[in-house]
């Protein structure tokens, strides 16, 4: 039971404070929450571990940092390597169609493309949690969830409009004069 207790105190040390977090500023819960959001937002999210120094003094020599589906290098399709991997969509799989590894952007390509160089790099798939709802076999990238009803939605949309556009001209009719002769 000693050792249980300490278990749960250097998971609470970890995972209840923003050690797990390597900007320092969310909780492993906090961090759980974001994921989840950004799954809803764009369909997917990565989840890089950080693996840390036993003596930087954190509880837990792990950190996990959020990154946006952006990171991925998605320029990167359809290359085949001499080992026979090829990467799709930022994703490499080996010839067993295992994910090896993940291309991704050092910082977030929407950032000032001066102080950040563009070229991707490959990491591990070990070192990613790629979280997504996969709806389909071999599905490679997450969906927004609403993505399926945007197609709809804007069709109401122009459909709204044209109503509005057929009253404003139905207005301008206001009557007309017939000659019998």
């Amino acid at each position: 039971e000693a050792e249980q207790d300490k278990i749960k105190e250097v998971w609470r040390a970890w995972a209840a404070t923003t050690a797990c977090d390597p900007n320092g500023l969310k909780t492993f819960y906090r961090i759980q929450d974001l994921a989840m959001q950004a799954c809803d937002e764009s369909g997917e999210v990565l989840i890089r571990r950080r693996r840390r120094r036993t003596g930087d003094g954190l509880p837990i020599p792990l950190q996990l940092q959020i990154l946006e589906a952006d990171h991925l290098d998605t320029l990167r399709d359809g290359l085949t390597f001499e080992n026979g991997n090829r990467v799709i969509q930022g994703v490499e799989y080996d010839r067993l169609d295992r994910r090896v590894a993940y291309w991704l952007h050092p910082a977030h390509p929407g950032e000032n493309y001066r102080t950040h160089t563009m070229q991707s790099e490959r990491v591990l798939a070990s070192e990613i949690i790629h979280l997504f709802d996969e709806l389909r076999p071999g599905q490679v990238r997450g969906i927004p969830r609403g993505t399926s009803c945007l197609l709809r939605t804007r069709d109401f949309d122009d459909f709204e409009d044209a109503v509005l556009e057929r009253q404003k001209l139905s207005n301008l009719y206001v009557g007309f004069i017939h000659d019998i002769d």
